[in-house]
């Protein structure tokens, strides 16, 4: 994609998110709920104007966070060199994002949102994404299951990231899974197969540094 049109790409995606809100302003609530808690319902409002304005600015800073991020990237050869992964997370970050403030919308413009149930689902869906975008990524300090042995050794970094990849991806789908039919335990579904994917990355670097230097040697990346 590069840079150009990773730019225009979340531009346009925060003029969605922004439109969306344009559209919606006049008629949202003078009390307009935010956040949401277990089962689905309010627990903290705002005005109408940051409501409608919040996310659609969190989306313009968090592009110009990505964007001015991969510069100082120690290793932006590499991240460079997976470009397309990086604008996969990029774009997928943000969509998620149009998502969930088009759900928030809808929620206080009165209509019947399944807004727990949807929001995980959409959570789910983002870890998928990451999943399969994190298998194809280089080594660097951004994107990625980054612990210190994977990014002192490339090979650990790769064979990480081939288990790691998959793991993630298993973690969207019990996410989306677990919510739908257990939607009691959704907010467990959403965060503990991630949380068990970090652990089991962490490990496994660990351990498949171990195994090649088993000497405490450096690695030359």
């Amino acid at each position: 994609m590069g840079t150009k049109r990773r730019l225009a790409a979340g531009v346009v995606l925060a003029g969605v998110a922004a439109a969306a809100s344009a559209l919606a302003l006049p008629d949202l609530p003078a009390r307009t709920a935010i956040h949401f808690g277990p089962g689905g319902s309010p627990d903290s409002y705002t005005s109408p104007l940051f409501a409608a304005a919040f996310v659609p600015g969190l989306m313009l800073a968090l592009l110009a966070f990505f964007e001015g991020v991969v510069r100082v990237d120690p290793l932006r050869e590499n991240l460079q060199g997976s470009e397309g992964v990086y604008d996969g997370f990029v774009v997928a970050t943000l969509a998620f994002l149009v998502v969930v403030h088009g759900l928030v919308l809808g929620y206080n413009l009165g209509y019947d949102v399944p807004i727990e149930d949807a929001t995980y689902v959409a959570v789910g869906a983002l870890y998928v994404a990451l999943g399969v975008a994190m298998r194809r990524v280089d080594r660097n300090w951004i994107l990625g299951f980054r612990t210190p042995w994977t990014l002192s050794d490339d090979a650990v970094w790769e064979r990480t990231h081939a288990v790691g990849s998959v793991a993630l991806v298993l973690a969207g789908v019990v996410t989306v899974a677990g919510s739908l039919l257990l939607p009691a335990y959704a907010v467990w579904f959403a965060v503990g197969p991630v949380l068990a994917v970090v652990a089991f990355t962490y490990a496994h670097s660990y351990v498949l540094y171990q195994r090649r230097h088993p000497d405490g040697e450096a690695s030359t990346p």
